[in-house]
């Protein structure tokens, strides 16, 4: 999300289909991810590819992501 004047705050999560289950991975609809891992989503457009290669080797990983204006940390692949 942006704005004129506002810097970019992450990605807003949004369902897509009613077939894939958001809360499976701890998000809601609306949640604004900010940080996925080390990879700061507030700053300039963020390098998908490497962060999906990230995502995809099924190690752990952290998630910061807004939900209703508090921070929350959620915690990807933590056994």
């Amino acid at each position: 999300q942006s704005g004129k004047s506002r810097q970019i705050k992450g990605f807003e999560v949004r369902a897509l289909s009613d077939s894939f289950d958001l809360s499976e991975f701890g998000l809601k609809d609306g949640d604004i991810i900010t940080k996925i891992g080390d990879n700061d989503m507030t700053q300039g457009a963020p390098n998908l590819a490497l962060i999906m290669s990230q995502v995809s080797t099924g190690q752990p990983m952290n998630l910061s992501v807004l939900r209703g204006g508090r921070a929350l940390t959620i915690d990807l692949g933590t056994p």
